[in-house]
């Protein structure tokens, strides 16, 4: 009869042994895969935020000062170096971020300009809207994503041969104008809201800020602020834009020589509308920084230049530098940082590009 042999207790040890160091190696390569997931996965998201910030400015901006294609009056300061028409004193250059520790973080700026309300209060219409001006009658059909006609407020129709109000009432998606339209309007074609007492003019002007923020728990995003000026019944409370912006920095190129050509940047607005005080372009720079904490190392976060005039006083920058995990080390720890630069040429009615 064959005598039946078991494991040794030396052999069962050197199993486990060897079981434990495979079992932590897997361990090891699923906590490293999730961490590069998790961090991939946050500046992915980062990625989108300033890609959707920087083309929704570049959108506005290139028509700030600008009142359409038939352009009868112009006004001569779509760029403003204060805040007074949102009822705020605040500072537009190098201004401590709100809801921040004051020394903790590099100032920024506040960009604040007036644009024609057609570019911020715009009925959209249906995708079929170019054939709308063919057959327009009493009725505008809207998409579900318009902005919705307020009560009191008169609805624009402009076009290059020029504009005309009307009264109007809305029912669901289609606003119904109180008469027929007055006249046979070419693409392309605006139609907006606009206030109740206006009656001549060929632009009604909102003012729109931009400014950085940090929330109550000291998440940084982009918040705008926007008041209808000929409607003041509306909150000027700042509204989330976009999460993750931590600074913005704006920088105005200004045409010294009449040839439509910036000769030279500077960090506030001018007198705009002075002799040599054009403003043709708009330099803008965004640190951008992942919305949560996730006290991951981040490859490539070590310096990042903001602008050379910025005031670092008793702040953690120099020399317009900003190094977050060197020099902010205690609140910036876990974060990943990208910064984001582009020019933006500025096309409206009196200095033209």
């Amino acid at each position: 009869m064959r005598k039946s042999h078991g494991f040794s207790i030396v052999e069962i040890m050197v199993s486990l042994v060897i079981s434990t160091i495979l079992l932590a190696g897997v361990i090891s390569i699923f906590n490293m895969s999730k961490r590069t997931y998790t961090l991939q996965n946050s500046l992915s998201d980062l990625q989108s935020n300033a890609r959707f910030v920087m083309n929704e400015l570049t959108d506005e901006l290139r028509v700030v000062g600008y009142s359409g294609c038939k352009v009868v009056n112009t006004y001569p300061t779509p760029f403003l170096n204060d805040t007074a028409l949102l009822g705020l004193s605040l500072s537009v250059n190098d201004d401590d971020i709100i809801n921040t520790d004051s020394d903790a973080y590099p100032p920024s700026d506040r960009l604040v300009f007036r644009i024609d309300k057609a570019i911020q209060r715009e009925l959209a219409l249906t995708p079929n809207d170019e054939a709308q001006f063919d057959t327009i009658s009493g009725i505008i059909n809207l998409t579900a994503s318009s902005n919705a006609l307020i009560p009191g407020q008169k609805v624009a129709i402009r076009d290059c041969g020029g504009i005309d109000y009307y009264n109007a009432t809305q029912v669901d998606d289609d606003i119904t104008l109180s008469v027929l339209p007055i006249r046979f309007y070419q693409t392309p074609v605006d139609i907006f809201m606009t206030g109740g007492n206006s009656t001549a003019t060929d632009f009604n002007l909102s003012t729109v800020m931009y400014e950085v923020r940090a929330n109550d728990n000291g998440d940084f995003g982009l918040y705008k602020t926007i008041n209808h000026e000929d409607n003041n019944t509306g909150a000027l409370e700042p509204e989330l834009f976009v999460e993750g912006v931590q600074n913005l920095q704006v920088r105005y190129g200004i045409d010294t020589d009449g040839d439509d050509i910036p000769n030279t940047y500077q960090n506030v607005a001018p007198n705009i509308g002075t002799v040599n005080a054009a403003v043709v372009s708009i330099r803008l720079t965004i640190l951008m920084r992942t919305v949560k904490k996730r006290g991951i190392d981040c490859p490539f976060n070590k310096e990042f230049f903001l602008d050379i005039d910025l005031n670092c006083s008793g702040k953690p920058c120099a020399d317009g530098f900003y190094k977050p995990l060197e020099n902010n080390k205690e609140y910036e720890d876990g974060y990943c940082h990208r910064l984001f630069t582009t020019t933006v040429g500025v096309r409206n009615g009196i200095f033209p590009f």
